[in-house]
């Protein structure tokens, strides 16, 4: 089982690198890279979809139920950790919205990344 943190962001998600290989997964002004490294199993934008998303585990967020982070954490190794960036609401309509992004570490530590 995957190890879910969540995170409260003051004023939105500006960057986030792997913190396994420093590779960016959100940069500053471009967004959700187009790229990631063998460390990431998903991403989960802003709007709720799915991308980047590691062969292994792609059944897992197929389809119109898209699971929970919480319950999506239980089908995922223990070696992940899933962190999950949640705007603080504003008021004025705005509804808040949250980012996450599933890292494996298992794959730096043992240095087998063709498996996934």
């Amino acid at each position: 089982m995957a190890t879910l943190v969540r995170i409260t962001l003051e004023n939105g998600l500006d960057r986030f690198h792997c913190p396994v290989c420093a590779h960016p997964i959100v940069t500053s002004g471009e967004g959700e890279a187009e790229d990631v490294c063998p460390h990431v199993l998903f991403v989960r934008n802003f709007v709720g979809e799915f991308g980047h998303v590691a062969e292994a585990y792609a059944d897992l967020v197929d389809g119109d139920d898209q699971p929970e982070l919480a319950e999506l954490c239980s089908a995922l190794p223990a070696t992940a950790v899933v962190f999950s960036f949640a705007e603080r609401p504003r008021g004025g309509g705005h509804e808040p919205a949250d980012f996450a992004v599933c890292i494996d570490f298992r794959a730096a530590a043992v240095g087998d990344e063709a498996d996934r």
